[in-house]
């Protein structure tokens, strides 16, 4: 029904839309060479917090892992329970603790990251904010 209302208007629409996304795409390959290139410049300022930043990857990578562990003991003891005579309290006990010390330890992880992201995060923020009086101090008037 649209098209004997329209004729002809998705035609004239895709047109557009591939005029527009031509020089968009054309705009954000420029923006994304600047964009690289000031990703590149904050990286080496960062660099007096690079232990702080591997300090938030490493436990991020950990409690990622640890977010794995749990599922697998799950589905370990629930395979036990089919099987009764494999079923012991040792086993069960077992599995207990190696969840509640997986929860406990992807808890102890997760706040490592976000602390040290902050450190990292307000540290860098303080020494950008000097870089940028220095620089305007340096300027005439």
């Amino acid at each position: 029904m649209p098209d004997a209302l329209f004729p002809g208007l998705e035609i004239r629409f895709a047109l557009d839309i591939r005029k527009v996304c031509g020089t968009m795409c054309h705009m954000t390959l420029q923006k994304g060479w600047l964009f690289m290139n000031t990703i590149k410049r904050m990286v080496y300022l960062a660099k007096p917090w690079w232990r702080e930043i591997g300090v938030t990857i490493l436990s991020l990578v950990a409690a990622s892992f640890l977010s794995l562990v749990t599922p697998e003991a799950v589905r370990r003891l629930t395979a036990l329970l089919g099987t009764p005579e494999n079923l012991t309290y040792r086993t069960i006990l077992t599995y207990v603790g190696i969840m509640i010390g997986a929860y406990l330890l992807r808890g102890v992880c997760r706040f490592l990251s976000m602390w040290q992201a902050h450190v990292a995060a307000w540290n860098f923020v303080a020494d950008l904010t000097r870089i940028c009086y220095d620089k305007l101090q340096t300027l005439s008037m």
